[in-house]
């Protein structure tokens, strides 16, 4: 997309006018030489963000005179200097700026347009100093395939003073702000807003008297094609009798015009005084807010006086009495919050809040929370609220927490809690723990850890519940021990509880035998209280020979899930070369059904030669039912994994049990 002749023109002719004021004021530079056109905001509509100064290669340099030089740049765009304190900027995307450090360089250069999204952006950007002061334009023309966005905009910052206009047209159809070089995500914002509308920010900033500062904002958009209109305002004053003492008074409103009716309309003012001490600080607040919606106006005022006490003490205090009026309940809120540190062992924050809504819902609210500790090993926190209301919706909490380290290696926890909730709800919780953070020793037994808990839970709907559980692990003499207990009780399972014992040798190395043994007892309320026993023994007969044996009733599996099995198991193991041998005998016995079944198995597996593994399991299933009636399957399941050469090999698999067989073939990248 081109530029249009007329955009050229204005280009131009804004160069022109900023070359003749600057050759009219030839005068000692108050500027320094590093100086750049600094970006601006102001009024509700922010500008450009940083600029960016892009280089020109030049490949020739013509010289008139001191003031004034020229540049040719590759014939494709012009430079020139101008009188020191003035300084142009020409950016496209296709227009750059570049500037020495003793004389100030404006250029132009074209690079094209976006070509990506078709869009064309033309910044011109010129800074004059006048003394201790600063003259700043900027304009930006963006265009894309569906409308134009012009903005152009003055400031003049002074010592004291600070004014600024800014004028800003967004075609009704604009959608490429997000191009637009130069724009902060806040700015694309507010050009999407102002879709279709003709904006002019006027902006003006005071500090010419010592302590006081005055700001004055205004806006008006109006749309390009209709009636609709936007205004809006801000003016702020503030002023400092002292460092520790000031007033300050703020107002502003916006508002929404369809032709000569105001559609909405919004206003907020706020009067405030500060006044603080070395020890104190008091705060004196009028605040009121206003919206008005098709004649339907809503205002809410708020008077409110702080205090805080602060300072070397060692306590804060803070006290607030607020009342708001106007739309809504009418409230009077009183608030008091202390934050105290007596000693270095003990804190505490207490807070009292009361709010008054005549007939309307009203409460109290008051809390007291708390902290002790003591050398580390001794810590003591509480939490102790109260909340009364007149719609009987009171709240109650009452809780406090124990941390303790009563030995070295050992943490105690004790948590006791009571809530209510409204007129029914109801909660008492008790819950106590212990455990050991590292290994102890108790009498002959050594590496102990300890972990044990007690819970209680009452409600007033009659859901309690209560676990206690304790669970030790450790060596006593050669054997390895585990022992716990766990109790629970809930209204849907009624009482369970159940012990367990866990031995297992802690042999050596040169040790033949290998025992262990488990046995858990369970006493449940609802349903059968079945108890475990699981036993286990080896003995090696040599360096590569073992027998193992195995008697458990009713065992656990890897879920805890309890199996209603007895079962007995023995067998012998022995290896040759790279291969494992073994042989076994298991019997099954179902506790339930009274079926049993023994199954005989051997199996070989391992390296066979260098390039096969080979897995056999061969055995024979006996079925004996509760009519004695027996049945006999075999069972045959071989495997043989062949590796031919580098990472080519067959993979073998035949499995034959109840009269069937399973033939499976793989090859893995053969060759």
């Amino acid at each position: 997309m081109e530029i249009s002749s007329e955009v050229r023109t204005s280009v131009v002719s804004t160069v022109r006018i900023f070359s003749a004021i600057a050759m009219c004021s030839l005068c000692p530079a108050t500027a320094s030489a590093n100086d750049t056109i600094q970006p601006f905001t102001f009024g509700a509509f922010p500008y450009f963000s940083q600029q960016q100064n892009l280089p020109i290669q030049s490949t020739s340099i013509s010289r008139l005179d001191k003031n004034v030089a020229l540049s040719l740049l590759s014939g494709k765009a012009f430079r020139f200097s101008v009188a020191r304190g003035t300084e142009f900027r020409v950016d496209d995307k296709g227009y750059g700026i570049s500037y020495t450090s003793k004389k100030v360089i404006a250029g132009m250069e074209r690079r094209g347009t976006n070509r990506k999204t078709n869009v064309t952006n033309l910044s011109v950007g010129a800074t004059h100093n006048l003394g201790s002061s600063r003259l700043t334009f900027q304009g930006l023309f963006s265009q894309d395939a569906q409308g134009v966005l012009n903005k152009e905009g003055f400031l003049f910052t002074g010592k004291r003073l600070t004014l600024g206009i800014q004028r800003t047209s967004v075609g009704k159809s604009f959608n490429s702000e997000s191009q637009v070089s130069g724009l902060s995500a806040e700015a694309q914002a507010l050009v999407k807003k102002e879709r279709g509308f003709n904006r002019t920010d006027f902006n003006l900033q005071y500090t010419g008297v010592e302590g006081l500062k005055l700001l004055a904002e205004h806006y008006v958009s109006k749309g390009n094609s209709s009636s609709s209109e936007r205004e809006g305002r801000k003016e702020l004053a503030e002023y400092s009798f002292s460092p520790r003492n000031n007033f300050s008074f703020l107002h502003e409103s916006e508002a929404s015009i369809n032709g000569e009716v105001t559609t909405t309309k919004s206003e907020h003012q706020r009067v405030q005084f500060n006044d603080q001490t070395r020890m104190a600080k008091l705060s004196l607040t009028h605040d009121s807010v206003s919206f008005a919606n098709n004649g339907s106006e809503k205002t809410t005022n708020t008077d409110s006086i702080q205090f805080e006490l602060k300072g070397s003490l060692p306590f804060k205090a803070f006290a607030e009495r607020k009342s708001v009026s106007g739309a809504g309940p009418n409230e009077n809120i009183n608030t008091i919050n202390i934050d105290a540190n007596p000693s270095k062992s003990l804190c505490f924050n207490a807070q009292h809040t009361s709010v008054d809504r005549n007939k309307d819902e009203s409460y109290k609210f008051s809390s007291l929370n708390f902290r002790f500790s003591k050398d580390e090993r001794l810590q003591l926190t509480g939490v102790l609220s109260n909340k009364d209301s007149n719609s009987r919706n009171d709240n109650r909490l009452q809780q406090i927490n124990i941390s303790a380290v009563p030995h070295k290696g050992g943490s105690f926890n004790m948590l006791l809690k009571n809530s209510k909730t409204g007129e029914s709800s109801k909660q008492n919780l008790l819950d106590v723990s212990y455990n050991t953070t590292e290994a102890i020793s108790l009498g002959s037994a050594s590496k102990v850890s300890i972990n044990a808990r007690f819970m209680e839970l009452n409600t007033s709907d009659g859901s309690d519940s209560k676990i206690a559980s304790i669970t030790a692990n450790g060596n006593l003499y050669r054997a390895q021990f585990s022992a716990v207990y766990v109790s629970s009780s809930t209204p849907v399972e009624g009482r369970k509880s159940s012990q367990s014992i866990t031995l297992s040798q802690a042999s050596k190395e040169k040790d033949k035998w290998k025992a262990s043994f488990s046995l858990t007892e369970r006493q449940y309320q609802k349903g059968e209280s079945p108890t475990s026993v699981d036993s286990s023994l080896n003995y090696r007969l040599n360096s590569s020979s073992a027998v193992h044996f195995r008697y458990a009733t009713s065992p656990e599996d890897a879920k805890k899930n309890i199996l209603p099995q007895q079962i007995t198991e023995i067998g012998l193991t022995t290896s040759h070369d790279e291969l494992n041998y073994g042989i076994s005998v298991l019997n099954q016995e179902d506790l339930r059904s009274n079926k049993e079944s023994t199954r005989f198995q051997i199996n070989v597996n391992g390296k066979c030669t260098n390039k096969a593994i080979l897995k056999v399991n061969a055995g024979i299933l006996i079925d004996q039912s509760a009519g004695n009636f027996r049945r006999y399957t075999p069972t045959l399941d071989l495997a043989l994994d062949r590796a031919i050469s580098g990472n080519n090999n067959v993979k073998a698999k035949l499995k034959w049990e109840n009269n069937n067989a399973f033939f499976d073939l793989t090859a893995k990248q053969l060759f």
